[in-house]
């Protein structure tokens, strides 16, 4: 039970690596997640690595990125806004919905947040928590959705926003999963390689996950 996570926070801004025993997340687990995310399935101890231990590793990382403020004054707290909007989260294997399709997890209007095997079984931490934010604005009564895509990789695809919102808080969860990307990218606690893999992600993002994007805005993420 003592075997360590290494947190690896240069993928995540921060220039400190910091580690946690399996000890710790399963406290965190029962003492503090389960109930403050409104966990859906039975609490239990687990061993590390395992399926649930990435994801409670995932609410871990979620609670422990930092970042500078902007010159407003802001910073994202993605912890907190993920506490406070999501009205639950749940697992189940796969989605019965679409069962040939690999889904990594799903939401809707005022639901709760479902995480499928293949997010229980990704090992990338960044992907994992950009999915849970994604699927966090779904959970938003306000949230516009998604489109099917008219260009790019996705074409014809349900899988684009239909607009990139530069600014604000707007857009569906392609949007949401954008901008935690663009506060990695430009955290002045920020690594070079987690620039540059913020930076790679962002530039996919832009050509192919939005309808509606101008010209400027490519170059601008293209760079």
């Amino acid at each position: 039970m003592m075997k360590i996570f290494s947190l690896i926070f240069l993928l995540f801004g921060l220039q400190v690596v910091a580690s946690v025993s399996c000890d710790e997340l399963n406290r965190l687990w029962k003492d503090k997640y389960y109930d403050e995310f409104h966990i859906a399935w039975e609490k239990q101890e687990f061993s590390c690595p395992s399926d649930l231990a990435r994801i409670v590793e995932s609410f871990y990382y979620l609670e422990n990125i930092k970042f500078r403020a902007n010159n407003s004054g802001y910073a994202p707290d993605y912890y907190t806004w993920i506490k406070e909007t999501v009205p639950g989260f749940t697992y189940e294997k796969k989605d019965s919905n679409f069962p040939d399709l690999d889904v990594i997890a799903s939401s809707c209007r005022g639901c709760m947040i479902t995480l499928f095997d293949i997010f229980a079984k990704d090992t990338d931490v960044m992907s994992r928590v950009r999915t849970i934010i994604h699927e966090g604005r779904h959970t938003q009564l306000n949230d516009p959705g998604h489109s099917n895509c008219t260009k790019g990789a996705m074409k014809g695809k349900y899988a684009c926003d239909n607009e990139f919102v530069s600014s604000g808080w707007g857009g569906s969860g392609y949007n949401y999963g954008f901008r935690f990307l663009w506060w990695l990218h430009d955290s002045s606690y920020g690594h070079d390689l987690a620039r540059e893999t913020a930076r790679y992600k962002m530039q996919w993002s832009i050509t192919n996950r939005f309808n509606h994007v101008s010209n400027e805005e490519v170059r601008m993420f293209s760079k």
